[in-house]
């Protein structure tokens, strides 16, 4: 299985690294998340607009580095 993401490898994501993760209602990416702890079982996760630690740990397939738009134009 194939772990890399735009050179970087997620299972060795390192804290303070903006992440995508993915909710657990309806599978979709969300934005605006960074690396706490990482780990093999499961990523520790802070939300950037208010430093909220998230009270559970995601799944390595869950999080990715965060994508950007190659432009600066809106989405």
């Amino acid at each position: 299985k194939n772990l890399t993401v735009m050179g970087l490898d997620w299972r060795r994501l390192t804290p303070g690294t903006r992440v995508d993760v993915r909710n657990r209602l309806d599978a979709r990416w969300a934005k605006g998340f960074e690396i706490v702890e990482p780990s093999d079982d499961g990523h520790r996760i802070r939300r950037i607009s208010d430093g909220f630690m998230l009270p559970t740990t995601f799944k390595v397939d869950d999080v990715r580095p965060e994508r950007r738009k190659a432009n600066n134009w809106w989405y």
